[in-house]
């Protein structure tokens, strides 16, 4: 488990970079009974995916079946 600033430099984006993706609903830490912020091994692969613009499942299909239901 990572604190804010360590997954921050694991993954190469700033300590707000992560707060504004909570804030966003795109990346949700744990929390501590302090509530600090903990990121875990699932954490990982989608901070990866956010860092390089690539998008969660759930949002491609949604933007993918709007797209699809535009052009009729």
């Amino acid at each position: 488990m990572w604190k804010v600033a360590e997954f921050g430099e694991l993954i190469g984006v700033s300590s707000s970079t992560l707060r504004s993706w909570e804030t966003e609903g795109k990346l949700t830490p744990e929390r501590t009974l302090g509530n600090q912020r903990l990121y875990t091994e699932s954490h990982l692969a989608l901070a990866r995916n956010l860092k390089s613009g690539k998008f969660p499942i759930k949002f491609n299909c949604l933007l993918s079946c709007f797209v699809a239901w535009t052009k009729r």
